[in-house]
C-alpha cells in the first residue's frame, strides 16, 4: 500500500475548515463552493438532504445557527480519486430558541473533479456517549 501525500491530509483538513467557517457564517456562496453537483447528505436524525435542500437548510438563515463545531479527524483514506474522512463533531447549535449540544460521528466522501477536490457526500451518527 502506498502512503499517500501529507499535502492531501492537509489539503482535506483545509477543506473541513472552509465547510465549519461556511456553515458558522451561514454563507451559501462559500459553502455551493465545497460541494459536488451530486451531493447528498443524511443528518444525524436520518433526514436527506440534496445539494439545494443542504443548503436551504443550512445556509439560509432559517434553519439551525451553528454557534460551535469542533470536529477531530479519526481516519482519512484516500483511493485514486476519491477520499473518505471518518470524524468526530462537537456542535453547539441553536435552533427555534433553543440550543443543544451533541457528539457526532461523521464520514464524508470528497471526489476530485477536474482539478478540486469537492465534498460529494455525508452521514452524521449521534453518539450517546464521549468518544474514548
Amino acid at each position: 500500500m502506498t502512503a499517500r501525500p501529507l499535502e492531501l491530509d492537509d489539503h482535506i483538513a483545509e477543506l473541513l475548515q472552509a465547510r465549519t467557517s461556511a456553515l458558522m457564517r451561514q454563507s451559501r456562496a462559500d459553502m455551493e463552493a465545497l460541494l459536488g453537483r451530486e451531493f447528498t447528505y443524511i443528518n444525524a436524525h436520518g433526514e436527506v438532504c440534496d445539494r439545494c435542500q443542504y443548503l436551504d437548510r443550512y445556509c439560509s438563515g432559517n434553519g439551525p445557527r451553528f454557534l460551535k463545531q469542533e470536529m477531530e479527524i479519526v481516519r482519512i483514506i484516500a483511493r485514486d480519486h476519491a477520499v473518505a474522512v471518518l470524524l468526530d463533531c462537537r456542535e453547539e447549535i441553536e435552533f427555534a430558541g433553543e440550543q443543544s449540544n451533541s457528539l457526532q460521528r461523521a464520514l464524508y466522501i470528497f471526489r476530485k473533479q477536474a482539478d478540486r477536490w469537492l465534498w460529494c457526500e455525508g452521514q452524521a451518527t449521534e453518539l450517546r456517549s464521549p468518544v474514548v
